[in-house]
């Protein structure tokens, strides 16, 4: 029975990859793996070997090129000389060469774990002597390339050479081998020719060569054997060899490109190209070039010996075997001969040549020579006699230095503690040299404790550390010691304070004082004084960190002299043992501080002193109870340290008000480190500008408020509810600080008002104006910077602390905030304002609608753009640039004195645009409205003297108000003037000045248009008052008048008698009628006859009427009337007269202007 065939896989993750995983150190592996391979005896001679690396492309023929070299080293070496199991990385031996081949996958690996397993790699084998490189090049492949699949492959290989070179800190040099050159005709047999004629063809290269370079050279070596080849090859192998030359060239241009390429990446000299060498793999010895190098002799000899070695370390092994043994004799012999010098040299009194000549030699020699370890092994040669001269000059040592200077010190004040380390070191005996922690005797203890300490031993007892040190080596017998000093034991040595006396005293005074009402300054000071000099006495003892250990142990020394040391050990066993005898001290010394003198004090640090001794209060309280002899002292800390801290506090209030009164806020920054001052300064053309710089000290920052006004009032009058005062004080104090407060806050504003007032524009051109304009609208411009300034630094008093309440009205830079604020979903008022100037950026690169003046119906139609703004602001328009910003800060609560800054933009354009705008009305005025002014005023009514009439369209044209006309006129004179009773009277405020000329004329107009017109622009007759004057006698007996009346279109004035009166008559002058003045006369058979003048259907007839008439005096005009109407004979002419109220003809005529004319118009009116 048969089964069906089962397969069983795993999943593909769990299955193993295929490709090589690279690790950090897997490259050194297959190195080690390598050399594991070759044996041990060989090892030491690969080492001279040198090192090559082979790079190339997939099928460039590298691995041919190798096997050309390791085929060699096949035929010498008994092992094998290749290892490739590695698909990235093999190695070969070679006869002289260790060649490593990388595969064109690890040269295009970039990773980081390739990087780091070539780094690991070169580091061990290329970090003393740098490699060679051989690039393997097929420029012959089936493959295409182009140029750009050239400089690649360049770069790839660039790419890891710099990484090399950077390991090797070397040039590398790099050869450049031309393989499957057999694909080339004749090559084969140029090859022959050179293994015959034992001959090395390869080309030489550097960095810098030169386009056609390889052609030279290969022409150059042809040029040179060519007479060889023609001699020795046959003919046809010849011709071979002359066409190689011929197609060889053709390659070479590929080949300089990938030269170029590789070089081009080599900035800093990291690799030079050395010799281009030709290769095939069908002639194996044309590898040779490419692995040749200059094998040099081995330099080490133990390379040349390998056993000399270890015949070296055999001689110095017995060398200094020998030698040790011999030190060991003769240093002991020198020891024993150098103490007997320090003896007789103590014997002799010579301590000179003792403390310069011999401690020094003992101390080097005992700091040299043996003292445990293998080294004790050695024979000692002098034992017995080294002990007994230590013990005689340990003796000569404490007779002649150190008993003289214990009995000095024995005479001396204070010098008890220095007694007392004398007696330790007498009695110090050396520790075990084999075992120092074995301290079973006191002397030892003794001795161990002071080398231990050495320094301070010396320093105390102002010997010699050496001398210390040898003596306690000496010593070893100093259970036998005798001290032959007088009167030894009836002095105490030991510690000071032996008396309870003074520590009797201190306590019950400070307890007297506790108990008082009242608290004084002189018991204060007098306390202080005592419980410092008692602390400095007690860490005086306790502070020596040998004295009561040196007592202890010398307690135990079994010596005669010391049988009565206990009794004077009872005051310095009552100090150990009383431990809080220190920290009572303490206490009474830091709660009796003096009354400090804060008069140069700041704010903060006379806040941190009374924080200071305010904390005192915050001690737990603590009891303290001391006993000595029969006095008991026992009190508690609370009530002290309530006392001191109440009256200490109260004074320093006291005194530091009244040394600083009204400093202006300075008690805030004395003594403190000068904060960074604010400096605003113009660069170029920019918006705030400012004359010369403005500088706002730092101490009237933001910062500066915060950390020393603000936060130290607060924390300083919250500290003061806490403290034990009384309560006229606490307010007295408040109240102190808080006018301080409120003083530096008024300085305060007062610089940024300062900084806010020399704010200023300047500019001198429409262009600057724009650029200024361009910045501000920019998201963060000086300008806008400016205000966040100054508002960031003002309205930290919009929201004082409680305490400083009243700093809010103190603030006037409170609209700043609203104005930069930016209210949900809507923008801040300063973003509306930059929207408003992107509109005035937009104004002026708008041009002018027309420049014909002749055409224009608006004064705008004919002004640039800055002269638009500049007269709309004249006018005060609502929807000028300048209101609407105006109103904007009105809106928002800037008060009126701070809107210059905001406006300062606009009105630098309308100082630009006066002269703008004065030239635009000039024009307008000299070419279109003054030629037809005068064009129409230059006749008849309004110009009596002129033969021709205006007609009705002319004068309205030129005078009805609603016409395009008069009203540009009005446009004109408005902004700038004033009309007072009908006349235009120029504003002494504004910086538009018009001609006089011009107002004479705009006057004249206006009188006109206010007596032709009326507002809504329909024509209006012109009121006259006239009256008759009697008539003249005509001196006959014929004809007498007796009535005259004068007719204007259907107004009638009639003269019934001789007694005149005024009568008004209204002349409608826009319709074509008729006006006459006519006389009755009547004869004494009451025969009517008339006498008349007329003009008949005619425009302004009235005055053509008038026209005729002889002007007198008094206003008053006559015509003379001949014979007419029903006379049948002629008589004399009648002369009638009418008398009117003002000059007919003055109705259209304005004063002269009495404005004085300037040089240039008076010289412009007489040309």
């Amino acid at each position: 029975m048969k089964f069906p065939k089962l397969n069983f896989s795993l999943p593909k993750f769990f299955q193993r990859k295929t490709t090589l995983e690279i690790k950090p150190t897997n490259f050194y592996r297959v190195w080690k793996r390598f050399i594991h391979q070759i044996p041990r005896e060989f090892r030491s001679i690969i080492k001279e070997h040198q090192h090559f690396i082979v790079l190339g492309e997939e099928k460039s023929g590298k691995t041919e090129l190798i096997q050309g070299i390791v085929e060699q080293s096949q035929n010498i070496y008994p092992f094998e000389v290749e290892y490739t199991q590695d698909l990235n990385m093999q190695f070969y031996l070679g006869p002289k060469q260790l060649i490593q081949e990388m595969a064109e996958p690890m040269v295009k690996d970039r990773t980081i774990k390739a990087r780091k397993s070539l780094i690991h790699l070169w580091k061990r084998l290329y970090g003393k002597k740098p490699p060679i490189i051989v690039i393997a090049y097929n420029f012959l492949s089936e493959i295409s390339r182009d140029s750009r699949d050239v400089s690649k492959s360049a770069r790839m290989f660039a790419g890891k050479l710099s990484l090399l070179s950077e390991i090797v800190k070397e040039p590398l040099k790099i050869r450049i081998a031309l393989t499957h050159l057999d694909k080339i005709s004749g090559y084969l047999e140029f090859a022959s020719f050179i293994k015959q004629h034992n001959l090395v063809f390869e080309i030489p290269i550097h960095s810098n060569f030169e386009s056609l370079a390889l052609e030279k050279a290969l022409n150059s070596f042809r040029d040179r054997f060519l007479s060889l080849m023609l001699t020795t090859m046959p003919s046809e192998e010849f011709l071979k060899i002359l066409k190689f030359f011929d197609e060889l060239p053709k390659c070479f241009l590929e080949v300089e490109e990938f030269l170029r390429a590789l070089i081009t990446g080599n900035i800093s000299g990291q690799f030079e190209l050395e010799k281009l060498t030709f290769t095939t793999k069908m002639e194996p010895y044309t590898a040779f070039p490419s692995f040749d190098w200059d094998a040099s002799e081995p330099s080490s000899i133990f390379f040349r010996h390998p056993m000399l070695k270890h015949q070296l370390a055999s001689a110095a092994a017995l060398t200094v075997c020998s030698g040790l043994i011999l030190n060991n004799f003769f240093t002991d012999r020198f020891h024993l001969s150098l103490t007997q010098q320090g003896i007789d040299s103590l014997y002799r009194l010579k301590s000179d040549a003792f403390y310069n000549k011999i401690i020094p030699q003992i101390e080097h020699l005992n700091t040299h020579k043996y003292q445990h370890g293998y080294l004790s092994l050695l024979p000692r040669f002098y034992k017995q006699q080294i002990r007994e001269s230590h013990q005689k000059l340990a003796k000569m040592i404490r007779h002649q230095i150190l008993e003289p200077n214990l009995e000095k010190m024995m005479l001396k004040d204070q010098s008890e503690l220095k007694a007392l380390y004398m007696l330790g070191l007498i009695h110090a005996a050396p520790p075990n040299a084999t075992a120092p922690q074995d301290l079973s005797t006191p002397q030892c203890r003794l001795g161990y404790h002071i080398l231990e300490s050495l320094k301070n031993w010396a320093a105390a007892l102002n010997l010699d550390e050496k001398l210390i040190r040898i003596y306690i080596f000496n010593n070893e017998n100093s259970s036998s010691n005798t001290i032959e000093i007088e009167n030894l034991s009836k002095i105490n040595p030991i510690v000071p304070l032996t008396s309870p006396a003074p520590w009797i005293s201190f306590l019950s005074r400070f307890q007297d004082i506790v108990n008082q009402p009242v608290y004084t300054g002189y018991n204060f000071e007098n306390l202080r004084t005592e419980a410092s000099h008692l602390l400095a006495e007690y860490r005086r003892l306790k502070n020596d960190q040998d004295a009561i250990a040196v007592c202890q142990m010398l307690e135990e020394v079994p010596a005669k002299m010391l049988s009565d040391f206990g009794r004077n050990m009872q005051i310095a066993k009552w100090l150990t043992k009383e431990k809080k005898i220190e920290e009572f001290l303490v206490f009474v010394c830091q709660t009796c501080p003096d009354i400090p003198d804060i008069t140069d004090y700041n704010i903060s640090q006379f806040f941190a002193k009374i924080n200071e001794i305010a904390s005192l209060n915050d001690l737990p309280d603590r009891e303290f109870k001391f006993i000595l002899g029969d006095e008991t002292f026992q009190f508690h800390t609370k009530k002290w340290v309530h006392l001191s801290v109440a009256h200490i506090i109260e004074l320093s209030v006291r005194d530091y008000m009244t040394a600083n009164k009204d400093t202006q806020g300075n008690i805030f920054f004395k003594n403190t480190a000068d904060l960074p001052d604010l400096t605003f300064q113009t660069y170029g053309i920019e918006f705030p500008y400012f004359a010369e710089p403005v500088v706002v000290a730092g101490r009237y920052t933001r910062k500066a408020f915060e950390q020393n006004v603000r936060h130290t009032t607060e924390s300083l009058l919250k500290l003061l509810e806490s403290l034990p005062m009384n309560m006229e004080d606490k307010a007295r104090f408040t109240t102190f600080v808080q006018e301080e407060a409120y003083s530096y806050a008024k300085q305060y504003q007062k610089e940024y008002e300062r900084l806010y007032a020399a704010c200023d524009i300047h500019t001198t051109s429409l262009e600057d104006v724009k650029e200024i304009l361009d910045k501000i609208k920019e998201k963060s411009s000086a300008f806008q910077y400016f205000l966040n300034t100054i508002n960031f630094n003002t309205e930290v008093f919009s929201n004082p602390p409680e305490c400083l309440s009243g700093l809010t009205e103190i603030n006037q830079f409170h609209f700043l905030r609203s104005l930069m604020s930016q209210a949900k979903n809507k923008s801040s008022p300063f973003e509306k304002y930059k929207e408003l100037i992107c509109q005035i950026i937009a104004e002026l690169k708008m041009g002018t609608d027309t420049k014909n003046y002749l055409a224009a119906a608006r004064l705008e139609d004919v002004l640039s753009p800055t002269a638009k703004i500049t007269l709309s602001i004249l006018r005060n328009d609502e929807d000028s640039f300048l209101q609407q910003v105006i109103n904007d800060l009105n809106q928002i609560g800037v008060p009126p004195r701070y809107h210059p800054l905001f406006t300062a933009p606009i009105m630098q354009i309308y100082q630009l645009g006066i002269k703008d705008l004065k030239k635009s009305i000039d024009k307008l005025w000299s070419d279109a409205l003054a030629p037809e002014i005068r064009y129409v005023l230059g006749k008849r009514p309004f110009n009596p003297d002129s033969t021709v009439v205006s007609t009705y369209e002319e004068v309205r044209k030129i005078t009805n108000p609603t016409s395009e006309f008069f009203g540009i006129i009005r446009q004109i004179v408005t902004p700038v003037s004033t009309l007072i009773e009908g006349t235009w009277t120029p504003k002494k405020s504004s910086q538009l000045q018009l001609d006089p000329s011009l107002y004479y004329a705009v006057n004249r107009l206006t009188k006109i248009s206010h007596m032709l017109w009326d507002k809504e622009g329909n024509p209006q007759p012109i009121p006259i008052n006239v009256q008759t004057l009697p008539f003249e006698s005509t001196g006959k007996a014929g004809s007498t008048p007796v009535l005259s009346y004068l007719v204007t279109g259907d107004e009638t004035f009639h003269n019934f008698n001789q007694n005149p009166s005024w009568h008004l008559i209204k002349i409608e002058w826009w319709k074509e009628n008729s006006s006459t003045v006519v006389v009755e006369l009547a004869n004494k058979s009451d025969n009517r006859s008339y006498r008349d003048e007329k003009v008949l259907n005619s425009s302004w007839s009235f005055f053509e009427l008038l026209k005729k008439a002889d002007a007198k005096a008094e206003n008053v005009w006559q015509w003379k009337l001949g014979s007419q109407l029903g006379e049948k004979t002629a008589s004399t002419p009648l002369n009638i007269g009418l008398k009117f109220e003002t000059n007919p003809w003055n109705l259209f005529q304005a004063e002269a202007p009495l404005v004085q004319q300037t040089e240039t118009e008076t010289h412009i009116a007489n040309k």
